[in-house]
């Protein structure tokens, strides 16, 4: 989570971007951490159109994950999780453990610049292609059928089926030969 100098620059990114698209509206579940909580309330707490709400609980976050159209996040597994919904992903923070995302053109390591931020923000919601670009790739961590792949495999083992997973049920092959050839 950041704090300090960082959030205060997300927050003002937040502020801008929601001036400069009049049909962008925020919604930013604020952190219990006090430092957190005192400088979002003071940068963002009275303004149109940015919905400063109470942590949600893990379905009411997927519940809101569905329903955006841009994540811009400084947690790690939402780095993960918003590809699964087709959302592109600004993270800010200038590292991450997890780049595969990044490498494969769906979320991009943005730092917490103020103007990096605006910027990058504002090339997805201002252009259909790259917002396509983004939210349409191939998600490295899976396409969120692993469950169904388990419970088949595991009837076809029960009946003596070979292969265990059906043709049509196998993995798309390439995803870490895609990541190698980028990274």
């Amino acid at each position: 989570e950041s704090w300090g100098t960082e959030l205060e620059n997300i927050c003002d990114a937040i502020r801008d971007l929601v001036v400069a698209f009049p049909d962008v509206r925020a919604v930013y579940p604020v952190h219990l951490n006090p430092n957190v909580r005192g400088t979002v309330l003071a940068r963002l707490g009275n303004l149109d159109r940015i919905h400063l709400i109470e942590p949600v609980d893990y379905f009411g976050f997927l519940s809101l994950l569905r329903r955006c159209y841009l994540v811009l996040t400084d947690s790690g597994g939402v780095q993960e999780e918003a590809p699964t919904f087709g959302k592109p992903v600004l993270v800010l923070r200038k590292v991450t453990e997890r780049p595969e995302a990044s490498l494969m053109g769906l979320a991009r390591l943005v730092g917490t610049s103020r103007e990096a931020i605006v910027k990058e923000a504002s090339d997805i919601l201002g252009s259909s292609v790259v917002y396509r670009t983004m939210s349409e790739g191939q998600n490295p961590y899976g396409d969120a059928r692993a469950s169904a792949r388990i419970v088949q495999s595991l009837s076809r083992w029960l009946n003596g089926a070979i292969p265990v997973l059906a043709p049509s049920e196998q993995f798309e092959s390439g995803i870490r030969e895609q990541i190698a050839t980028v990274s």
